[in-house]
């Protein structure tokens, strides 16, 4: 099982590094993807499914068309008995994105406009310290 993943699914080159950055040096490996596709490959890995510590930093426009594959994620872990992820909205989501009820254990947090790396680093280390090394 791997201690700590994070997937990052931002469509905007830069913020996407920003955030990437920013999570390595809380210590997570990180998945990053530009596109929903991307985003629904990274949600059927292994890794995803039994990482101990999981985070999920999103672009909510990607909802719509992941919301089937999160979902699906988020039920494999609860049968495991594996912690359920903490969610991150990069910005407020509207009606449309399509997040909908998941089924979250926890409501998503969201990091308003413009992003703040030092919001973004608290909420991954708390993460990382309630569920586990």
């Amino acid at each position: 099982m791997a201690d700590a993943l994070a997937l990052v699914a931002e469509p905007d080159t830069a913020q996407r590094q920003l955030i990437t950055g920013t999570l390595e040096l809380v210590g997570y490996r990180v998945l990053a993807s530009s596109t929903p596709l991307q985003l629904d490959v990274e949600l059927h890995s292994t890794v995803a499914f039994t990482s101990r510590s999981l985070l999920l930093v999103l672009d909510p426009s990607f909802g719509a068309e992941c919301a089937r594959p999160l979902a699906t994620l988020l039920r494999g872990r609860a049968s495991a008995g594996i912690a359920s992820p903490q969610v991150v909205l990069i910005r407020t989501p509207k009606e449309s994105d399509g997040f909908g009820d998941l089924g979250l254990s926890t409501s998503p947090q969201v990091l308003g406009a413009p992003f703040d790396s030092v919001e973004l680093e608290r909420i991954a280390r708390r993460c990382r310290v309630a569920n586990g090394p």
